[in-house]
């Protein structure tokens, strides 16, 4: 059954899913990170239908839209700035491949859901998690292929490190401000 509120249509989706969809939510990232990594360029399908079942099922639409626009620019913004100072390097020499940019946009949508816990612990964890996890994540793109490290996997981990430990409380912060004005 769907309805209209606003002008957000809402849906009548599973009991279980819509209880369960931080794990979903948690999920399809993981699928979208790997689609992209392993697949690149031939991702796009698979993470766009994924992004639309996102905003089919999920219950904050409105706050996933306005996240997803301003921590992916960002995102952009940083990797950019990254792969023109040879931080990391595409092979296809672009600045920012579109598999790059779903990863963003999907990652984007975590805050509110699977990452929403990010918000209940201290900026200065948020922090510790960031310059460990952003630059996990990308070490292991270039582990699989998708991505060279120009200056070696010690210093761009270095780097990235620093970045992420800025970004991710940011960008949780964003998501907690997010929240309270919607409420």
């Amino acid at each position: 059954m769907i309805s209209t509120k606003g002008s957000w249509p809402t849906h009548s989706a599973p009991r279980w899913l819509v209880k369960h969809f931080i794990w979903v939510n948690a999920l399809v990232f993981q699928l979208v990170w790997f689609s992209s990594i392993l697949m690149q360029q031939d991702s796009w399908p698979i993470t766009l239908l994924l992004l639309f079942g996102h905003f089919y099922l999920s219950p904050q639409r409105r706050q996933d839209v306005i996240l997803m626009f301003g921590v992916t620019l960002v995102g952009i913004i940083m990797d950019s700035s990254l792969s023109a100072l040879e931080v990391f390097v595409f092979a296809d020499q672009v600045l920012m491949p579109v598999w790059l940019i779903f990863i963003w946009l999907h990652f984007a949508l975590c805050l509110n859901h699977s990452l929403a816990w990010l918000r209940r612990i201290p900026l200065v964890l948020v922090a510790l998690i960031g310059a460990v996890a952003g630059p996990a994540s990308y070490l292991a793109g270039y582990r699989l292929g998708a991505v060279e490290l120009s200056y070696g996997s010690v210093i761009s981990g270095v780097i990235i490190a620093v970045l992420w430990a800025l970004a991710l409380p940011a960008f949780v912060q964003f998501s907690a401000k997010l929240k309270l004005s919607r409420q």
